[in-house]
């Protein structure tokens, strides 16, 4: 299905021009009922998908509950509230509805929203409580689970639907297992040559149109998360998502092998391979001086506007990195690991020695047989 403009374009629009936003669905009684009705038309629709998961049934039946649930969620979006929990539920029915690129473009426009409107989106607290108001996005990549969007990416078509069974990731992943451990129980379907051979029935230009959909997402995800970074003081659990996005795209290319260059930077690669075949490359014997000086120089490391040229700088990118894993992803190790290295970077190596070796007499024999002169030596 793909999703129409309409949807996008009332998701878009302000509520009204003194309230852009419009108002909070949980202020009133009325208002209160429709966003229940919401969340139960939801429920519906999950539990509906889920038993016909399980018992491998015909799913029209829930794809119509996220249609309709699309629906109401669109319009509330467009005429009373710019919600982030609707938000959130509008991504869940973009990529079961749209796939990725449903995804994708759910992602762009809500991105747009919290760029434009933060902190005015709903829900708004008193205490201005980014925790809470991330409560339903945060749920969407979970923190000591999956999230509700992780299953759903498993079992999105990577390429659109053929007379074959579906290629998912999560058809891809069985077929890496079967293949990995010689599981006689696999279905004869999940085998990797299998996946290849169904994929070949698609079309080049279809088979690109679902690689630019993969990375667009991926893309617009990692632009949600820079800008609740930037936006807000609570943490946007994202990696995850991220990664499930990246294993879609490379199970995409493994599938489908890697995507073609564009018609421009092919004919720069055969030519410069016709020119070296047939001797006429400028580093050939006729090559000038000139030339070959700056063939040469080209080879020498330039340093660039990314490059690191002192040790202040290089200690200023670590805390940055730090920064970043602290507040993207404080349930992970790294922004602790990093800070930790950054604190120990600034230590001179015999007080580095007192906090890593606790035991003094352990210590002052390591002094001893490395040479290092404690502090008080050195005073």
């Amino acid at each position: 299905m793909t999703i129409p403009n309409t949807v996008w374009n009332s998701i878009a629009d302000p509520v009204s021009a003194d309230l852009p936003c419009g108002h909070d669905l949980r202020q009133s009684d009325d208002s209160s009922k429709l966003l229940f009705h919401i969340r139960h038309l939801r429920h519906q629709a999950t539990t509906e998908e889920r038993q016909a998961l399980l018992q491998e049934t015909d799913h029209a039946a829930w794809v119509k509950m996220w249609q309709e649930l699309l629906t109401e969620i669109s319009a509330v979006l467009g005429r009373q509230s710019k919600d982030l929990e609707l938000l959130t539920y509008l991504l869940e029915a973009a990529l079961r509805l749209d796939g990725f690129r449903g995804l994708y473009q759910a992602l762009e426009y809500v991105t747009t929203l919290i760029s434009e409107h933060w902190p005015a989106l709903h829900p708004c607290s008193e205490t201005d409580d980014d925790e809470l108001r991330l409560r339903h996005l945060n749920g969407l990549n979970g923190l000591h689970g999956d999230g509700t969007l992780l299953p759903v990416i498993v079992t999105t078509p990577l390429l659109p639907a053929t007379d074959c069974p579906s290629i998912t990731l999560g058809r891809y992943l069985r077929a890496q297992d079967a293949g990995t451990s010689n599981n006689k129980r696999a279905e004869p379907n999940d085998q990797l040559p299998v996946l290849k051979a169904d994929a070949a029935s698609v079309r080049p230009e279809t088979v690109q149109e679902s690689r630019q959909a993969i990375g667009r997402a991926i893309r617009a995800f990692d632009s949600l998360d820079e800008q609740l970074t930037l936006h807000c003081d609570a943490a946007f659990f994202s990696s995850a998502i991220r990664n499930r996005l990246r294993n879609c795209e490379e199970a995409l290319t493994y599938i489908c092998g890697p995507a073609p260059l564009p018609a421009q930077e092919a004919a720069v690669v055969d030519e410069n391979q016709h020119d070296g075949a047939t001797g006429d490359s400028p580093m050939g014997p006729e090559a000038d001086h000139d030339t070959l000086d700056a063939s040469q120089a080209t080879d020498q490391p330039v340093p660039g506007s990314n490059s690191v040229l002192s040790r202040q700088q290089a200690m200023k990118s670590l805390g940055e990195v730090a920064t970043y894993f602290e507040r993207s992803e404080p349930h992970s190790p790294i922004g602790y690991a990093v800070r930790q290295l950054i604190g120990w970077g600034s230590m001179e190596l015999p007080q580095l020695m007192e906090h890593l070796i606790p035991d003094e007499h352990a210590r002052d024999t390591f002094f001893l047989l490395s040479g290092i002169r404690g502090r008080q030596d050195a005073e």
